[in-house]
């Protein structure tokens, strides 16, 4: 949430300094998805999930992402991909299931669930942003995510900031 609320403000900054103009309201409803999807329910889903396996595991599930992406891009655009990305789609998706499978003894594990549930969000929501950038700059597109998303994520910063945060500092 503070990762969200500082890049939210920088954000804010650089759109007021550049005078862009708020999007048209036609594209708020995308924007908002967008903002759901990316700003809040990945980072909750993918952290939670990450506290129950390790980083490796997590690691190669949350490689299917860009599978789910192109997936979710292929359903909302109507584009008719050729047989060999089906292919390729398929293959690479059993392989995440089969490894999450063998790790969690024949069943998924609550990390997997959680993780698999981080990349429908976030393939949700970058296929939306991608769909947005037919109508504004990319830089603008997550500019303008992170700015709608200001006011849940100072709260939720300030609710889930650490009474000590010394123990948060970045080592090398």
């Amino acid at each position: 949430a503070l990762r969200t609320a500082i890049a939210g403000l920088c954000s804010l900054v650089l759109l007021i300094v550049l005078r862009r103009k708020l999007p048209p309201r036609a594209l708020w409803p995308q924007l908002a998805i967008t903002m759901l999807c990316v700003a809040f329910l990945f980072p909750l889903l993918m952290s939670l999930g990450m506290q129950r396996v390790d980083a490796s595991h997590g690691g190669v599930v949350l490689g299917v992402l860009p599978i789910a992406t192109a997936l979710v891009a292929v359903a909302i655009t109507h584009e008719r991909p050729r047989p060999l990305f089906w292919i390729a789609s398929v293959a690479g998706a059993a392989l995440v299931i089969a490894f999450s499978l063998r790790q969690g003894g024949g069943a998924f594990s609550t990390g997997d669930l959680l993780l698999f549930a981080a990349v429908a969000v976030s393939a949700i929501g970058y296929a939306f942003s991608g769909r947005l950038t037919s109508q504004m700059p990319g830089w603008e597109v997550i500019s303008w995510v992170l700015v709608i998303a200001l006011p849940l994520s100072i709260p939720a910063a300030a609710l889930t900031m650490p009474a000590d945060i010394s123990h948060i500092a970045l080592k090398p």
